[in-house]
């Protein structure tokens, strides 16, 4: 399945609950950053005021308690805080806990005993000097710079709060964009290729070809459009263009098995030329493996492929196994170079179709046809074993043995068959032993340096 139909087959319920998640994010950061803004231009404000009009009083620390915090690490704390007690001008009496720059540790000194009560170490707290104000006595600050600097403080997180809810927002955004355009213009597509009209698919793409989610509706659209050869063109023209946008924004990590999905999908529903095409306008980088073995095996299901051919297939099928250089796009616009590796994971799969052919048409057991004929004639001539890697050598390798499990070489191209591909897999054990020899080798001088000899 393609990108779009997984997202647009997941459950209802998933998604109203994700536009739920992705909408409450931005707005509780918001909200949150709000509130910093909201303090700290209180507690501006009431610097401010203040040093304008605020009267003074003496003060002083008449309880003292723990308050348990917990950290970010997990861990509780107990924090000392005190209850300051001032009075006011007019003789108010005022209780406040939390005052800004009240030192709330103790010093104790000692009493001198009076009559019979013995003398004691006891608690002394130092005065502080209140600044309140006179129509609201509970607003007020024993150190106005702490109070400014917390202010500042506040401030900067609001700031840093609102960026941030802005920026997740805007991802947030382009993803409710998305999941909006599926939701309404996927179905429109679905409608209008059950009605046939191919043209109002292209103006529909045309008009969101610079939407986010561009990209899902093009791989809709082509589902539809592989019937009209006619408009292949216009849809490939779109598809190059919705990648090169710049107000598209990529979502995802370039990731080669994610982006041959989609080719991979249109293919299995027959649109050979149209995945090809689309192919040849792919910005995103595949390596040449995978683009070689997708041409390949593309161009193998147009003949499509049979144990029995006609001359004109065959002979395709005869290029397709000798080819150095593969050409595709709408007038073979593109080219892609195939290496022996590529080459002989090719003949192999080719022995693959063979044999499920040959299971399900239990009656050409016996016969060797020119298609068979033609993958031994390959087979055969395969030799640059020199030219492959380790890894390469060793997945071929795991490829033949299990053909091998699977051939009947009593008789007919299992007979023919079966030795070929063990001499072959005897070829390609040599390169896994010679990457094992070079490592031996190296680990050896190594030990032979560090011990001096």
């Amino acid at each position: 399945m393609n990108r779009s139909q997984l997202t647009s087959s997941a459950p209802t319920r998933f998604w109203g609950w994700l536009t739920i998640l992705l909408t409450c994010i931005p707005l509780l950061l918001m909200s949150v950053a709000a509130l910093f803004l909201w303090e700290g231009a209180q507690k501006w404000f009431l610097v401010n005021q203040l040093l304008e009009r605020g009267d003074v009083a003496i003060g002083r620390v008449i309880e003292t308690a723990y308050r348990s915090e917990r950290s970010s690490m997990g861990v509780y704390n107990q924090r000392l805080i005190c209850l300051v007690e001032y009075r006011t001008a007019e003789g108010k009496l005022v209780r406040q806990w939390e005052l800004d720059g009240v030192n709330c540790q103790a010093t104790y000194q000692l009493r001198p005993p009076q009559g019979d009560t013995p003398g004691a170490l006891v608690p002394n707290y130092g005065q502080s000097v209140v600044h309140y104000l006179p129509e609201a006595p509970t607003q007020a600050s024993a150190d106005l710079e702490l109070t400014r600097d917390r202010a500042k403080l506040d401030f900067g997180f609001g700031i840093a709060g609102i960026l941030g809810s802005l920026l997740i927002g805007y991802f947030c955004l382009t993803l409710l964009r998305i999941r909006w355009a599926e939701s309404r213009y996927v179905p429109i597509i679905r409608r209008l290729g059950q009605q046939q009209d191919y043209t109002g698919i292209i103006r529909l793409l045309e008009t969101y070809r610079q939407h986010p989610a561009a990209n899902i509706l093009v791989w809709e659209a082509a589902e539809y459009i592989g019937h009209c050869p006619e408009l292949y063109p216009r849809l490939v023209d779109l598809f190059e263009q919705m990648q090169t946008s710049t107000s598209k924004k990529k979502l995802e990590s370039v990731d080669e098995s994610i982006v041959m999905i989609s080719f991979y999908r249109l293919s299995s529903l027959g649109f050979h030329d149209l995945g090809l095409a689309m192919l040849a306008r792919n910005k995103q980088t595949l390596s040449a493996k995978t683009l070689v073995s997708f041409v390949l095996m593309t161009r193998t299901k147009q003949l499509p492929f049979a144990l029995e051919l006609t001359a004109e297939k065959l002979a395709a099928l005869k290029a397709l196994c000798e080819a150095k250089v593969l050409t595709f796009g709408l007038a073979d616009e593109k080219q892609c170079q195939v290496d022996f590796a590529v080459h002989l994971d090719y003949l192999l799969y080719l022995v693959t179709l063979v044999l499920d052919n040959t299971a399900l048409n239990r009656q050409l057991v016996q016969a060797i046809g020119p298609v068979q004929r033609l993958i031994l004639s390959a087979l055969t001539q395969a030799k640059a074993f020199d030219t492959l890697s380790q890894d390469s050598a060793q997945a071929l390798d795991k490829q033949i043995q299990v053909l091998l499990t699977r051939i009947d070489s009593r008789q007919g191209f299992g007979y023919e068959l079966k030795p070929l591909l063990e001499s072959i897999s005897g070829k390609l054990a040599q390169p896994i032993q010679q990457a094992a020899f070079s490592v031996t080798k190296i680990s050896a001088t190594k030990v032979s340096a560090n011990t001096g000899k």
